[in-house]
């Protein structure tokens, strides 16, 4: 048997995971009841122990989805070892349980690496739930608006898909990205991103009926101003393909397509601040939660775009 085919063994076939693991249309609500087998806590157990060069005895889907786990530190090790292809083993079996003498499809070790990450998003959507119940209790000196908005939310938790890529935004972005928002953790650029997509969406819903009002636009990048210092210290970029978008805004904006921009910026890595620029009155707002001025480069990036 090569190394090759070893490796292969590890695959679960679609047909069994299917049934094994949680669809990824699961809402919430429905697989935090997704039953996962009890981890084990074992010491006088080597992984040789778990190892067999025999043949697979049986595949009972019913009889894994009740089977105790192994230590996490002893299915890393199960895993490494038959990966590797060095030795070749057949089958797994389970030392820790009396009178079972079933020999189970190497892929098994697959299935338990998957459900510990399970078990880790159960872990991560349970606090959550529980955060946002705790948030509807305290709702008693709270406008009706906010308690709708905390139950809405609380509800759409419920419902939501518990893993997947987020839909309705750009980008490639998973959806327990958005669940930040429930929380009281510092945000992130993809979640800067998410709210000023979300605004722009609103302007242009808003502008569009009223063409003679001010025009306005929101640069959805936090690392816009920092992209427009780095052409301004090296203009010859500016004219390359990976600047075309920059380039198109600054038309559009001389073009008095849009005659107000605002944008988020990314300082450091780990503050944002607002900045709006108006073209009409020749003003810019800068809005720093710490009070600070605006930075040398970014201040030079912003003259730089009303020029």
């Amino acid at each position: 048997m090569g190394s090759f085919q070893t490796r292969s063994f590890l695959i679960i076939p679609p047909d069994i995971a299917s049934t094994l693991l949680p669809p990824d249309t699961l809402s919430v609500s429905e697989f935090l009841n997704y039953s996962i087998p009890p981890q084990i806590l074992l010491s006088e157990y080597s992984i040789a122990d778990f190892l067999s060069n025999q043949d697979p005895s049986a595949v009972d889907v019913s009889e894994m989805q009740h089977l105790p786990m192994p230590p996490k530190s002893i299915v890393r090790q199960i895993h490494q070892h038959i990966s590797e292809g060095s030795i070749h083993y057949r089958s797994i079996i389970s030392p820790y349980v009396s009178n079972n003498t079933t020999r189970y499809p190497l892929w098994i070790v697959i299935y338990w690496l998957q459900l510990e990450d399970i078990s880790t998003k159960q872990k991560f959507w349970s606090k959550l739930q529980t955060e946002s119940e705790k948030q509807l209790k305290r709702q008693k000196n709270q406008s009706a608006e906010t308690k709708s908005l905390l139950r809405k939310a609380h509800n759409h938790l419920q419902a939501l898909p518990w893993t997947g890529p987020l839909h309705g935004v750009r980008g490639e972005t998973s959806i327990d990205k958005i669940t930040i928002y429930l929380t009281k953790e510092w945000l992130a650029d993809d979640h800067i991103h998410h709210i000023l997509e979300l605004i722009n969406r609103e302007l242009e819903a808003t502008m569009m009926p009223n063409m003679d009002k001010p025009r306005f636009i929101i640069q959805e990048s936090t690392h816009f101003l920092t992209l427009m210092g780095q052409a301004q210290e090296n203009p010859s970029t500016y004219h390359t393909t990976s600047y075309d978008w920059l380039r198109h805004l600054g038309e559009s904006l001389v073009g008095a397509v849009y005659n107000q921009f605002g944008t988020v910026i990314n300082l450091g890595g780990n503050h944002w601040v607002a900045c709006i620029i108006d073209f009409r009155k020749e003003t810019i707002h800068y809005g720093d939660s710490l009070g600070k001025p605006i930075p040398t480069v970014s201040e030079a990036a912003v003259s730089l775009s009303k020029s």
